[in-house]
């Protein structure tokens, strides 16, 4: 190799380096995408199976399921003006003449007090025009009841 790159010009040198780089950079890149297509499958299949197993657990506890992956906008003003996003709710739920949201959980996400855990119930609290909130814990076979309380004393 090295009596390769000695019998080149110092422009043919530079323009095989810089050729080699270049594959070696997209061939990372395309393995990274490959990656992460995997690693998302994967967390969309466990998504998947525990929302499943949420909808089981609810009905086995009384719940009736109103409708699933329910859409809400929100809105959230950026300098006045008016900028509309959208949240997708797991379920929502009724019992005794009651209606509730549901978010499921795996892994280390399903505690409500992670902070992205505890933001998204608190903005869905904000948003959706529910009763109250649910948690499933997909891992530990449980449904919480979430409320916030920020009153200042």
């Amino acid at each position: 190799m090295l009596g390769l790159l000695s019998s080149l010009s110092p422009v043919q040198s530079a323009l095989l380096v810089a050729v080699t780089v270049a594959a070696v950079a997209a061939t990372t890149l395309y393995l990274q995408h490959r990656w992460n297509r995997f690693l998302g499958g994967i967390r969309r299949s466990r998504g998947l199976r525990s929302e499943r197993f949420a909808e089981r657990l609810l009905k086995r506890a009384g719940y009736r399921i109103v409708e699933t992956q329910a859409p809400a906008q929100a809105h959230v003003l950026v300098d006045g003006t008016r900028k509309t996003t959208w949240l997708r709710a797991d379920f929502i739920v009724a019992r005794k003449g009651q209606q509730f949201l549901v978010e499921v959980k795996s892994g280390a996400k399903r505690s409500p007090t992670r902070d992205s855990t505890r933001r998204q119930l608190l903005e869905y609290a904000m948003v959706y025009d529910v009763d109250g909130i649910l948690l499933i814990d997909a891992e530990s076979h449980t449904i919480q009841e979430i409320a916030f309380d920020y009153d200042v004393e």
